[in-house]
């Protein structure tokens, strides 16, 4: 075969060959009338469906807190006095985590103890026979649960002996007043003369002089509202300053303290009806309504705390506490141990069925209502449905009319289910 004669049947080949592919292409697109219709159609929706779950929903947020007690106290020690050169720990008789009570020497100044008594507030100036007030009664009201002393509001000699019984008990001698000095005998020339044998039977012997006045200082007695009271920190060694905090007491109802920031305080103070705090743990006792207290003053007689060291402090906190009273102690309860409460801000009843908020749907008028999957494919019905609670894309509900059994298919997304063109 010749050049030219090759050539001829490469080009007639190729025509043949593109011929039938656009043939074969034409014949692949044609479509049918009713085809075309109904890839003209409207898709048909396919659903997407979830369960309906149990309830209760339960909307609720954890506070973090720590345990007290009702009463804490740090004890400092008394300044020096004339005469002395500085206050000095001389004696630690307790230890941490001991149970203290009335009459019991907490710490050994100096040689003086601190002994503790029940009261309501501090001593606040030095007692003598004679001397009436409200400390004279705090300090009879306390003598009396040891000694029975009268409560006459005055300081007679009943509650000056009771005082004498109080120190002896604590093994120190009682605080006396300073006796001046005897003024000196007169000089004679002469000796004096012997007593006659009638003088020796009828002069009595000479008396025994008077014990010296009792002049009680006001930093030798620690009063406490609640007595016995628990030792919770005792920074006080013997050889330290005993003029600075000396050790600290805590007595009373525990308590469970939430440090507030302005969030969590407008949270607390703005509580729907039914709100209820749980103490977080077994059990979840109940606990009441906390009091908000705001920080207290400085006392300028008590040094400031030193500074702790640690993380930065939050400054969300603003210094106010939520303080839930605790009927009984939790198990193991520790003075500053970590506990939390659970604020429980909403319940639904435990009948009511729990749907994704996905599955609501709105209608113009209001209407909140929720398409149920009929369960053999042939479509969905609408239920109308109450909100009663909605917590984290979960809603709570009670159908207005029929029934929303557990488990029941309700649709929450549509997706198109156009057949495929190919």
């Amino acid at each position: 075969m010749t050049s030219r004669h090759r050539i001829v049947a490469v080009v007639t080949a190729t025509v043949v060959a593109a011929t039938s592919g656009w043939a074969w292409y034409s014949a692949s697109q044609a479509r049918s009338p009713a085809q075309r219709a109904e890839l003209a159609a409207p898709p048909s929706p396919s659903v997407v469906t979830a369960p309906v779950a149990a309830g209760p929903l339960v909307d609720s947020i954890t506070l973090d807190g720590s345990l007290t007690r009702e009463t804490v106290r740090t004890v400092s020690g008394p300044q020096a006095q004339a005469g002395t050169v500085r206050q000095v720990v001389t004696a630690v008789p307790i230890a941490v985590g001991e149970q203290v009570g009335i009459g019991d020497v907490l710490v050994e100044v100096s040689g003086r103890p601190l002994i503790l008594l029940p009261g309501d507030f501090p001593a606040y100036r030095q007692l003598v026979r004679g001397d009436t007030g409200p400390d004279v009664r705090q300090l009879q009201t306390a003598l009396r649960q040891l000694y029975g002393t009268p409560v006459t509001g005055r300081l007679d000699a009943r509650t000056e002996t009771d005082l004498r019984r109080l120190y002896s008990a604590a093994g120190y001698p009682p605080p006396v007043a300073e006796q001046p000095a005897p003024p000196p005998a007169p000089q004679t020339t002469a000796p004096p003369a012997a007593p006659s044998a009638d003088q020796q039977k009828t002069d009595p012997p000479p008396a025994d002089p008077p014990p010296p006045a009792l002049l009680l200082p006001a930093d030798e007695l620690v009063f406490l509202p609640d007595v016995p009271a628990t030792v919770g920190a005792l920074p006080a060694r013997v050889g330290d300053n005993g003029s600075g905090p000396l050790v600290s007491l805590t007595s009373g109802g525990w308590q469970l303290a939430v440090p507030l920031g302005p969030d969590l305080d407008a949270l607390v103070a703005g509580l729907p009806a039914g709100a209820r705090f749980l103490l977080d743990g077994p059990g979840g006792a109940p606990l009441a309504a906390p009091e908000i207290r705001s920080p207290a003053a400085a006392d300028p007689d008590q040094p400031a705390p030193a500074a702790e060291e640690g993380p930065a402090a939050d400054t969300h906190h603003d210094g106010r506490t939520a303080v839930f009273a605790l009927a009984d102690p939790p198990d193991g309860a520790q003075l500053g141990q970590g506990r939390q409460v659970l604020l429980e801000r909403g319940r639904s009843p435990d009948d009511a069925p729990v749907v994704p908020a996905s599955a609501l749907w709105t209608a113009a008028d209001g209407t909140v209502s929720v398409s149920v999957s009929v369960s053999d494919g042939a479509g969905v019905t609408q239920l109308a449905v109450e909100v009663l609670l909605s917590v984290g894309g979960r809603v709570a509900v009670r159908p207005v009319t029929g029934q929303l059994p557990v488990g029941t298919e309700v649709v929450v997304a549509t997706r198109d289910a156009r057949p495929r063109s190919d």
